[in-house]
C-alpha cells in the first residue's frame, strides 16, 4: 500500500485532528490572503473569529507579500521563523513552512517542542523564584510584625518607665514638703500637750488652795467654764492629733519607699517592708470596697531587685486583685523561698478568670473591665518587669467564681551583671 493510500484511508480521522489541532497551524490562502481553509490552531494565530480584520497583515515577518514574490509552480518557498503580530502588544514566533502551488499558498507553523521545553523550565525556575519570595516574604513580615510588636512593648516600657519617673519625683517632693509641717505640727501637739499639763496641774493647786480658805468662787468659774469636761476632753483631742499625725507620717513614707526614687539600681530589697508599703498604697482602694488583707510572710531574706519597679509590680497586682473581688472580700498575701526562688503569692477570693483568657491576660491593653475601668497594661507591665528585668515568671492559678492565685517567682541567684546583660 503507498503512503497515499495509507493516507486516504484514515483521511477522515486525519481532517478531524488537524482541524482540531492546537500545536500544527494549517491554513490555504489566496493571492488576495483570503483563506481558503484554517484548522483551529490556525484560527487562534491569526484571530480570525474577529470581523474585519486583514488577516495576511499579522504576517510581519516574513510579509505575505514575500510569499507572493516567491511564488509560483509547486514548490516550498520559505522554511524558518514566521513572527506574527495583531499590531498592539501580542507578538509570536514559530516554525514555518509555506508552499505554492496551483495558484494558492500553504502556510503550515508549529510550535517548536525544544522552546517549549526550555519555555517550561524558564517558567518552572520563575516559579520557584516565585514561591522562595513569597516565603522569604512572609518570613519579612512575619520579622517585621514581631519588630513592630517588640517596639510596642518598648513604647508601653518607655511610657511607662517615664510616668514612674515623674511619680516617684512628685512623691518625692511631696514627701519631702509633707515631712516638714507634720514635724512643726507634732512638735507644737506634744509641747501643747506638756503645756495643757502644767495648766491642768496649776489649777488643780489653785482649786486646793481656794478650797483651804473656804472660798466658793472656783465652783462658779468651773461651772462657767466647763473646766472638767475641758481637762477630761482635751487630752484625747491631743492624742487623737498626734494618732492622725503618724498615719499620715506613715503614709508619707510609705509613698517614699514605694517610690523608691533613690534605689533604682540593682540592690538587696526588703520585700516584706515594700509589700506592705505597696498594700498602704492601694489602701483607699482597698477601704472603699471593704477588702481586708492577710499577711503570710515567713521570714524571707533580702533579695536583688530593681525595688521600684518591683513596687509597681505589687501594687498592680493588689489593685487587679481588688477590682476582681468587687467588694467585702479578702486578699492574702504570701511570700515565701522554694527551690532557689523568692515566691510572692497573691491570692483573691473574686470572680476568677475564664481559661479561654488565661492566655491572654499578660496581653498588652487586654481587658475584661468596663472601657475607662482599666486599661489592659498592668499585667502586661507586671510581667515585662518580672521577666525582662529580674528573669522570673509569673505564674496564674484561677476557679471562675472562687478566685485567684497570681504566683510571682524570682530567682535569688540572679546578679547585676546578668541583669545587665539580659536587658
Amino acid at each position: 500500500m503507498t503512503n497515499f493510500e495509507m493516507f486516504k484511508e484514515w483521511g477522515n480521522t486525519l481532517d478531524q485532528n488537524l482541524d482540531s489541532s492546537r500545536a500544527l497551524s494549517v491554513g490555504i490562502l489566496n493571492p488576495d490572503g483570503d483563506i481558503l481553509y484554517s484548522n483551529r490552531s490556525f484560527r487562534d494565530i491569526f484571530d480570525v473569529r474577529k470581523d474585519g480584520i486583514d488577516l495576511v497583515s499579522n504576517m510581519v515577518s516574513p510579509s505575505f507579500s514575500q510569499f507572493k514574490a516567491e511564488g509560483g509552480g509547486q514548490k516550498l518557498i520559505f522554511d524558518g521563523i514566521i513572527t506574527i503580530s495583531d499590531g498592539l502588544a501580542s507578538i509570536n514566533s514559530y516554525s514555518g513552512r509555506v508552499y505554492s502551488g496551483g495558484n494558492q499558498f500553504l502556510i503550515v507553523a508549529e510550535l517548536n517542542s525544544d522552546e517549549l521545553r526550555e519555555i517550561n523550565c524558564n517558567l518552572g525556575r520563575l516559579n520557584r523564584e516565585v514561591t522562595d519570595l513569597q516565603r522569604k516574604l512572609i518570613k519579612e513580615k512575619s520579622n517585621l510584625e514581631s519588630t513592630l510588636d517588640q517596639l510596642k512593648e518598648t513604647q508601653q516600657m518607655l511610657i511607662h518607665s517615664e510616668k514612674m519617673n515623674a511619680l516617684g519625683h512628685l512623691v518625692a517632693g511631696v514627701a519631702h514638703e509633707v515631712n516638714n509641717p507634720i514635724s512643726f505640727i507634732k512638735s507644737n501637739l506634744q509641747t501643747l500637750g506638756e503645756s495643757f499639763r502644767n495648766l491642768q496641774n496649776a489649777f488643780v493647786e489653785a482649786e486646793d488652795l481656794f478650797e483651804q480658805i473656804g472660798a466658793d468662787m472656783i465652783v462658779g468659774i468651773k461651772e462657767q467654764y466647763d473646766v472638767d469636761f475641758i481637762f477630761d476632753d482635751t487630752p484625747s483631742l491631743i492624742q487623737g492629733s498626734l494618732d492622725g499625725l503618724e498615719r499620715v507620717k506613715k503614709i508619707v513614707e510609705n509613698l517614699r519607699v514605694f517610690s523608691r526614687l533613690d534605689e533604682s539600681e540593682f540592690k538587696e530589697t526588703d520585700l516584706e517592708e515594700n509589700i506592705r508599703a505597696s498594700v498602704d498604697i492601694a489602701q483607699h482602694e482597698l477601704s472603699e470596697r471593704r477588702i481586708n488583707v492577710e499577711y503570710s510572710i515567713n521570714d524571707i531574706p533580702d533579695l536583688n531587685t530593681y525595688i521600684s519597679e518591683l513596687n509597681q509590680v505589687f501594687l498592680n497586682m493588689i489593685i487587679n486583685a481588688a477590682q476582681a473581688i468587687g467588694s467585702d472580700g479578702t486578699i492574702r498575701i504570701r511570700a515565701f523561698e522554694e527551690g532557689g526562688n523568692a515566691v510572692i503569692e497573691i491570692e483573691d477570693d473574686g470572680e476568677g478568670i475564664y481559661e479561654s483568657n488565661l492566655e491572654k491576660i499578660f496581653n498588652p491593653f487586654f481587658t475584661t473591665r468596663d472601657v475607662g475601668d482599666g486599661t489592659g497594661l498592668g499585667l502586661s507591665i507586671a510581667s515585662k518587669i518580672i521577666e525582662d528585668k529580674h528573669g522570673g515568671r509569673i505564674e496564674v492559678e484561677s476557679t471562675p467564681g472562687e478566685g485567684s492565685v497570681f504566683r510571682i517567682l524570682i530567682p535569688r541567684n540572679k546578679t547585676n551583671d546578668e541583669n545587665e546583660r539580659s536587658r
